[in-house]
C-alpha cells in the first residue's frame, strides 16, 4: 500500500512538473525534452511549428481573462486535434505553443498549418505560425542547438508573416 501511494505522488509530481495547468499540454520543459529526443530519433526529420495566438490581450481586455483562457484551451485542443498525439504539443508561455512532429511524407508543415488556421478559424481564433524543419535524426550531443535553431527560425518565419499581416 505504501509503495502504491509513493508511486502515485511520484505520478502526481511527475505531471505538475511537466504540464500546463490551463491547456493541460506539455509545459516548455517538457516541450523541450521531448522535441530533443523527437530530433534524435525521426529518421526523415522533424517539423517544429511555433503558434501565437493574435490579439490576446485585446481578448483579455475586451471580455476578461476568464474569456482569454477559454480561447488558450480552445487552441490547445485545435493543436491536439490537427497533430494528434504522436506530436510533441506545448504551451511554451503566455499566447505561444509549440509543435515538434515527424516529418510525414503525406503531410507538410504548410498543411499542419494551414489545417490548424482554418479549424480555429471557424471558432472566431485567429493565429500567426512559423514553421522550421531539421533533416534526418541528429545525433544525440546535438538536439539542443538544433532544437535552438528550429525554435528562431520559426520565431522569425512567424513574426515576419505578422509584420506582413499588419501593413496597410
Amino acid at each position: 500500500l505504501y509503495t502504491s501511494e509513493i508511486r502515485q505522488a511520484i505520478a502526481r509530481s511527475h505531471m505538475v512538473a511537466t504540464t500546463d495547468p490551463l491547456t493541460l499540454l506539455a509545459n516548455r520543459r517538457a516541450f523541450d525534452l521531448r522535441a530533443r529526443r523527437l530530433i534524435e530519433t525521426s529518421p526523415d526529420g522533424v517539423d517544429v511549428l511555433l503558434v501565437d495566438v493574435d490579439d490576446l490581450k485585446v481578448i483579455n481586455d475586451s471580455y476578461g481573462h476568464d474569456h482569454g483562457d477559454q480561447v488558450l484551451r480552445r487552441v490547445a485542443a485545435g493543436i491536439t486535434s490537427t497533430v494528434g498525439l504522436h506530436a510533441v504539443s506545448a504551451r511554451l508561455g503566455g499566447d505561444e505553443f509549440g509543435i515538434a512532429v515527424a516529418v510525414q511524407p503525406d503531410r507538410t508543415k504548410e498543411q499542419v498549418a494551414d489545417a490548424l488556421r482554418q479549424l480555429l478559424s471557424r471558432e472566431g481564433i485567429s493565429v500567426s505560425i512559423g514553421s522550421a524543419r531539421a533533416e534526418g535524426p541528429t545525433p544525440t550531443g546535438d538536439s539542443e542547438a538544433v532544437l535552438s535553431h528550429l525554435l528562431k527560425t520559426a520565431d522569425e518565419r512567424m513574426y515576419s508573416g505578422k509584420r506582413r499581416q499588419t501593413r496597410p
